[in-house]
C-alpha cells in the first residue's frame, strides 16, 4: 500500500521565488505605501509558504490544521497590535492576506489527496 505524502516542489518553488521577488524588487519597502499589494503581498507568500511546508512535513496532518492554525495565529497578532502600548496598528487585511495564503496552499493539497484516495 502506498503512502499518501505531498510533495510540492514546484509549489513550494514558486511561493520562495514569489517571496523573494517581492522582497527583492524594493528594498526600501516602498511596496508597504501601495493601497494593494505589498505587504498584504508578504502575508499572503508566507502564509503559503508555511502552509505547504506544514503539509510537507507533516502529510498525516488534518488538512485544515495548518491553514486553521496559522489563520488563528495572525488574529491573535493584529489583536495584540491592538493593545494600548504595543508598537503597530492592527489591519485586518492582514489576517485576509494570511487567510488568502493559507488556503491557496489547502486547496492542491486537498486536491492531490482527494485524487490519491480514489487512485487506492
Amino acid at each position: 500500500m502506498r503512502r499518501f505524502a505531498l510533495r510540492p516542489p514546484l509549489l513550494l518553488l514558486t511561493a520562495v521565488v514569489v517571496y523573494a521577488a517581492v522582497r527583492l524588487a524594493d528594498p526600501h519597502q516602498r511596496w508597504a505605501s501601495i493601497p494593494v499589494g505589498g505587504d498584504r503581498v508578504e502575508h499572503a507568500a508566507v502564509a503559503y509558504l508555511l502552509v505547504m511546508l506544514s503539509l510537507s512535513g507533516f502529510p498525516r496532518l488534518p488538512l485544515w490544521l495548518p491553514a486553521t492554525g496559522l489563520i488563528a495565529f495572525g488574529v491573535l497578532v493584529e489583536a495584540a497590535q491592538a493593545l494600548p502600548g504595543v508598537v503597530g496598528a492592527p489591519q485586518p487585511g492582514d489576517v485576509l492576506a494570511n487567510a488568502v495564503g493559507a488556503l491557496a496552499a489547502t486547496l492542491p493539497a486537498w486536491l492531490a489527496r482527494r485524487r490519491y484516495e480514489t487512485a487506492v
